[in-house]
């Protein structure tokens, strides 16, 4: 059991760290309110860690060896969201941890129990110093939450070399650059490299981890979805590509017709005077 111990368990140059992701984004005035519980927090190398690795996520972690219960978060406010904020709050663990440790017996008892008493110094006397090293922030500033000062000439710096082309559908918006964004894609805000930069139309920008919060209007999904058919982005579609590219709004019809195993519809389907969002 204990060889097995240090593959899991976290520390950075030999000191006890617990691990989370401090930018909480628009959701920051949620959690330092107490109406949301906010992300939680690591113990060990979980397969939570390991999935936001294999989506290259992985840089959004920070550390922090405040065995307090409080947790440094950054975010912005939802009215306004170009000014960073920071505040300390109390978050919970993260039950996959305890599970992946097994914990006081975790995976054989509810490890929402364990989760709900779990007490940050006695889980650090319990493991001593078996902690394994990562590859995260130990600095939290508030300017993780907000953009560079120089993000616009950057922006558009990685959109040109992409040629105002979507890098995920391929659509061309060189004529609506309004409906090509630049994404972080380790969600580091402040993370500018050219590697962790990819010029996303806004559909597929929507589409990323945590960015659901991206304002789509109907008209603009529907210019979207016009330029994709007119560009041969469209053609041929099966049901999870009709899925990915038709108007959110429709989802929830769209996975009915599925299970009913409908063949996939047309997206952006126009009979020279009308122009449908999908049809048959």
């Amino acid at each position: 059991m204990t060889s097995t111990l240090p593959q899991v368990l976290l520390h950075y140059k030999g000191r006890h760290v617990l691990l989370y992701i401090a930018d909480h984004g628009m959701n920051f005035d949620r959690v330092n309110r107490g109406i949301s519980e906010g992300n939680r927090f690591h113990v060990a190398d979980c397969q939570t860690l390991a999935e936001m690795r294999n989506r290259g996520r992985y840089q959004r972690y920070v550390a922090t060896t405040d065995m307090s219960g409080l947790f440094k978060i950054v975010g912005v406010a939802q009215n306004d969201r170009t000014i960073g904020r920071e505040s300390y709050v109390k978050l919970r663990v993260c039950q996959n941890c305890l599970k992946a440790l097994n914990y006081k017996n975790a995976r054989n008892i509810n490890p929402y129990k364990v989760a709900q008493n779990f007490d940050i110094r006695e889980f650090f006397e319990t493991y001593s110093s078996l902690f394994k090293v990562n590859d995260y922030q130990l600095e939290i500033t508030k300017e993780m939450a907000v953009y560079t000062p120089d993000w616009a000439e950057v922006s558009r710096r990685i959109r040109e070399k992409a040629q105002w082309r979507c890098e995920s559908c391929g659509v061309d918006l060189k004529y609506h650059p309004e409906l090509l964004h630049t994404h972080h894609k380790n969600g580091v805000k402040n993370d500018n490299r050219d590697e962790n930069l990819v010029a996303l139309c806004i559909g597929c920008h929507r589409l990323q981890p945590n960015h659901a919060h991206i304002d789509l209007s109907h008209k603009s999904m529907m210019l979207l979805n016009q330029l994709r058919r007119a560009q041969g982005v469209l053609n041929h579609l099966n049901w999870n590509q009709v899925m990915r590219y038709a108007d959110p709004a429709l989802q929830g019809a769209l996975a009915l017709c599925r299970t009913k195993r409908w063949t996939a519809p047309t997206i952006e389907y126009s009979d020279g005077t009308r122009c449908f969002d999908v049809a048959y």
